[in-house]
C-alpha cells in the first residue's frame, strides 16, 4: 500500500483560487505516488472522480475506499488525502469551486437557499460508489466530465455545470438530513493567518520566502502571537510548516523534472544541501536519488 496514512502528517493548505479550477485530464499523481505526503485542505469545495485503479482516501479521522466510477466530495477546510492500494497507481479528475459564487451569479434569486443549505445543513462527505450512492455519484461525474472536456458539450456549458451544481448541493443536503451537520465556516483564526498562508505558497512558487517577523506583520500580529496562532491553527510551528512545503516542493521536482538534486534543493529554498539531505532522509527515510529512482520507476508503470 502506497502512501501509508500518518496521524502525524502536517496537513498543507492549498489554496485553489477563481470559479472552476480543474485538471484538463485525468493524472495519476502526485498523490498517488509518493511513500510519503501530506494532508492537505482547500478553502473551495473538491470535487472528484476516480477513473481507474482502487486505493484509499482519508478525510480526517476518517477512511473511505475507492474504485473506477466513485465519485469524491472534499469540503473546505477538511484535511485529505488519496492513496493507492493495489499494483496500479489510481487516475483522477479533480475540480475546485466556490459553489455559493458560482450559483449566486447564476441565479441570484437562489442564492439565500443555496447558501443556508451549503454552510448549515451539510452532513455527508467522501467517497460515494454508483453502487451505494448513485444520484450523487452521478452529478459529480456529469460536472467534472463535462468541465473537464471528457464529454464535449458545444452550447450553454456553464449553464450546464451550474444547473448540475445547483442539483449536487440539493442531493447532498436531501443526503444529509438525517446527519449530523458540519461546520464549513473558516474558523477565525484561519482567516487571520490567510495572508501569512498565501504569502508562503507565493513563496514557493517562485518568489522570497518571507521571514517569521515578515508574516506576523502580514497578519497583523506580533511575531510571539503570531507564532502561537500558527501553531495552534495549523499544528506546526510556521518554520517546521516551510520546511514541509519545501519538502513536498522537493518531491514533485525529483519525479517529474530532470533537474539535479543540487539544482532542486535550491529552487525548493534549502540554501544548504547537506541540510537538505538530513531533512529528506529524515522525513522519507531514504536519500534524494534513491526516492527518485523508486518513484520514477513507479511513474513509468502509470
Amino acid at each position: 500500500m502506497r502512501n501509508q496514512s500518518n496521524v502525524g502528517l502536517p496537513a498543507i493548505y492549498a489554496s485553489a483560487k477563481g470559479g472552476w479550477h480543474s485538471h484538463p485530464s485525468p493524472i495519476a499523481g502526485p498523490l498517488e505516488v509518493f511513500e510519503v505526503n501530506y494532508l492537505h485542505y482547500h478553502d473551495t469545495l473538491e470535487l472528484g472522480l476516480c477513473v481507474q485503479g482502487h486505493g484509499i482516501c482519508r478525510v480526517e479521522d476518517t477512511e473511505f475506499p475507492f474504485g473506477p466510477g466513485d465519485a469524491q466530495v472534499i469540503f473546505p477546510f477538511q484535511r485529505h488525502l488519496s492513496k493507492s492500494v493495489g499494483p496500479d497507481s489510481s487516475h483522477w479528475y479533480w475540480l475546485n469551486l466556490d459553489p455559493v459564487t458560482l450559483l449566486s451569479a447564476w441565479n441570484p434569486a437562489a442564492a439565500p437557499g443555496i447558501e443556508e443549505a451549503y454552510f448549515r445543513q451539510m452532513g455527508i462527505y467522501g467517497i460515494f460508489s454508483p453502487s451505494e450512492q448513485p444520484r450523487l455519484a452521478e452529478q459529480v461525474s456529469r460536472i467534472i466530465r463535462v468541465d473537464s472536456g471528457a464529454e464535449p458539450l458545444p452550447e450553454h456549458r456553464s449553464d450546464y455545470l451550474c444547473a448540475n451544481l445547483y442539483v449536487l448541493i440539493l442531493e447532498l443536503y436531501r443526503a444529509s438530513i438525517a446527519l449530523p451537520k458540519l461546520n464549513l465556516a473558516p474558523e477565525s483564526r484561519f482567516l487571520t493567518l490567510r495572508p501569512a498562508l498565501n504569502a508562503i505558497e507565493n513563496g514557493l512558487s517562485g518568489g522570497d520566502m518571507p521571514s517569521v517577523s515578515r508574516l506576523a506583520d502580514l497578519c497583523g500580529m506580533s511575531e510571539a502571537t503570531f507564532r502561537r496562532a500558527f501553531h495552534t491553527s495549523i499544528g506546526q510551528a510556521p518554520g517546521d510548516y516551510i520546511s514541509a512545503c519545501r519538502l513536498r516542493r522537493a518531491q514533485l521536482a525529483l519525479v517529474f523534472s530532470e533537474q539535479s538534486i543540487l539544482e532542486i534543493a535550491l529552487n525548493a529554498g534549502f540554501d544548504d544541501p547537506s541540510g537538505f539531505y538530513r531533512c529528506f532522509r529524515h522525513q522519507c527515510g531514504m536519500s534524494p536519488s534513491t526516492y527518485r529512482k523508486l518513484l520514477r520507476r513507479e511513474k513509468r508503470r502509470m
